[in-house]
């Protein structure tokens, strides 16, 4: 099996500035005795900017004397809306067995929101989604896939590698991993105790995550 890894990279494709985005990002691992590896990404994205955030960006610009305020000036401060496109590195040949969630339209998050493309200078190949995001607005995707390969019971471990993107900030992780008969060897991360999982972590998605999993 190869080396099970993520890695969720964001591009700004508007003027609006993306700070006031919050990203909670949960990756739920179920091991089958088969050796099968089966990952449930969910990705909660919301934009948190309000007239409040406006009226103190403008009382913090007054006390530097610039008063002189614009429509175009504001959407670019944030109060437009956040548009951004959003990269699903994961393990190639994974297949897709279930895609959900909801857009910030209300509209049902499908399997064809979803599309596949090739990163030349990765050398990886992406799912893409699109994104558009008003203040106060929210979108939830979540996406089940299997790895290519299953574990070799004999080789008797699992590898995993959370990448995070430079200077992406305001995320929450939720990482578990269910897996009969393994229990962790290796871990950059101190898990919480979760009597549901053999593998629990959650908190701010500071830096990259390793861990490794060991058959008993």
């Amino acid at each position: 099996l190869q080396r099970d890894f993520l890695l969720i990279n964001e591009t700004n494709n508007g003027a609006t500035k993306a700070p006031f985005t919050e990203t909670e990002i949960e990756l739920h691992t179920e091991i089958l005795f088969d050796g099968a590896v089966v990952n449930t990404l969910t990705l909660h994205r919301e934009n948190t900017f309000s007239e409040n955030t406006l009226s103190g960006i403008k009382s913090l610009a007054a006390d530097y004397g610039f008063t002189e305020w614009t429509p175009t000036l504001e959407k670019i401060q944030g109060a437009g809306v956040h548009q951004s496109g959003l990269r699903l590195y994961i393990p190639e040949g994974s297949k897709i067995l279930a895609v959900s969630g909801q857009k910030p339209n209300g509209e049902e998050f499908k399997r064809s929101d979803l599309t596949l493309h090739y990163d030349p200078e990765m050398d990886l190949s992406y799912y893409a989604i699109t994104e558009a995001l008003s203040g106060g607005q929210s979108q939830n995707v979540s996406l089940q896939y299997m790895l290519k390969d299953e574990l070799d019971i004999s080789f008797l471990n699992y590898e995993f590698s959370h990448f995070k993107q430079p200077g992406s900030k305001n995320i929450e992780l939720r990482r578990s991993v269910r897996a009969p008969e393994f229990e962790l060897l290796e871990s950059n991360q101190n898990p919480s105790q979760n009597q549901e999982h053999d593998y629990f972590y959650q908190g701010p998605f500071l830096s990259d995550i390793n861990l490794n999993l060991l058959y008993r």
